[in-house]
């Protein structure tokens, strides 16, 4: 598939392109994670999570809309339901691969997470096996396609409601946001660790993706733009960057620290826990995503150009990525502190997972162009392009 296949295709270009670059950043500041140098790609309060699961709510509502209109409820639950048997799938599979890599090196050279489960499977297999299987238990970096799969369960549900009215979906969701930001007992991660994101928080954002894709299709809603929003939204984004971080560490290094700068430029700032979508984390994300729509349709040229036609691949083939990315990231982590943990080392790493990230893009992309040739002689009918939900192929 080449570039002007992409740009012939009914896919969002502009979808693909933000979700290879958010792949992309998650296996830069994963691996970060493990190496711990200060080198992360985070852009203020929230991150490249909340990009994932807000592009894949809003495809997600444009692709589940679609067949609940034309095939009914039905038809939009066993998607619904088959979907998640595939990333139950890819992240099982992930999770096999990254054992059996960890039984070839010594437990005590292993990264912490999976060290520690090794340990744990070693000891009852079947009572680890079982909890890994069911979602109870799984390593570090593995939280994000357990939470996809309970969003993709609710996307038949939440769409019945948008049905009557949105009004009522959104409703329910924002009452749910606000119970889990004041009730622990709410937060999945109180009775299973390893769930670092809340589905009944996280689902909120999923929504409100899935509710403005389908009203701004149908035309019944239009983001506003105004000079004074895209202003402020620009003002927080600016002090999220710089505010957080370097003013109040330029402040304490020279020593001018007051009650009314400790106020302005609190280090750490408050409300911005990734676990519950807490209030700042989720605003600061909003607004990121109300300036990049504002500008986006200026830069569509470039999203259908052949610099960008990479990362769009990347976008087109998320899963498989994102899944063999988790696997990479464990393995580049291992002979990054195996050989130094040296800063040199961590971006010879980075950028080669990011070459074999694309070139995998590559790889499967040319199989699909393969596939749909050979589909075209066979039924032309079926030439068509493969479709997609919210975590692509």
């Amino acid at each position: 598939m080449t570039s002007s296949d992409v740009n012939k295709s009914n896919r969002l270009v502009e979808i693909d392109f933000f979700r290879g670059v958010a792949l992309l950043v998650i296996f830069w500041d994963h691996l970060h994670w493990f190496v711990g140098l200060s080198v992360p790609l985070r852009y203020g309060f929230s991150d490249m999570a909340a990009t994932f699961i807000f592009l894949s709510g809003y495809v997600s509502g444009l692709v589940y809309w679609k067949v609940y209109r034309f095939q009914g409820f039905r038809s939009m639950l066993l998607k619904a339901c088959r979907r998640a048997v595939q990333i139950y799938a890819a992240h099982l599979t992930a999770l096999i691969f990254l054992l059996s890599f960890a039984v070839f090196i010594p437990v005590a050279s292993l990264p912490n997470p999976l060290s520690t489960l090794l340990g744990t499977f070693t000891a009852d297999s079947f009572h680890t096996a079982l909890r890994l299987f069911s979602l109870q238990n799984f390593p570090l970096l593995f939280d994000i396609l357990p939470l996809y799969i309970v969003l993709i369960l609710a996307v038949p549900w939440a769409l019945l409601l948008l049905k009557i009215d949105w009004k009522i979906g959104f409703g329910l969701s924002f009452a749910l946001y606000c119970a889990t930001q004041s009730l622990p007992e709410l937060n999945v991660r109180y009775y299973y660790p390893c769930w670092s994101l809340n589905p009944l928080s996280w689902f909120l954002l999923f929504g409100v993706a899935m509710t403005i894709a389908i009203k701004s299709r149908d035309g019944s809603l239009r983001v506003p733009v105004r000079r004074s929003y895209v202003a402020a939204a620009l003002c927080l984004l600016a002090y999220s960057f710089f505010g957080s971080k370097i003013i109040s560490q330029v402040l304490q290094n020279a020593g001018v620290v007051t009650d009314r700068m400790a106020v302005l430029f609190p280090s750490p700032f408050p409300l911005i826990g990734k676990s519950s979508l807490q209030p700042v984390y989720l605003l600061h994300f909003l607004c990121l995503a109300y300036v990049i729509s504002v500008f986006a349709p200026r830069l569509r040229p470039f999203f259908n150009s052949r610099f960008a036609y990479p990362l769009v691949l990347c976008g087109q083939h998320s899963l498989p990525l994102f899944t063999g990315g988790i696997v990479l990231t464990y393995l580049f982590a291992y002979f990054v502190v195996a050989l130094g943990g040296t800063p040199i080392l961590f971006y010879l790493f980075a950028i080669l997972g990011w070459i074999g990230t694309i070139g995998f893009a590559l790889i499967l992309s040319r199989k699909d162009s393969g596939l749909l040739f050979l589909q075209s002689k066979l039924r032309p009918t079926m030439a068509r392009t493969v479709p997609v939900d919210g975590f692509g192929k």
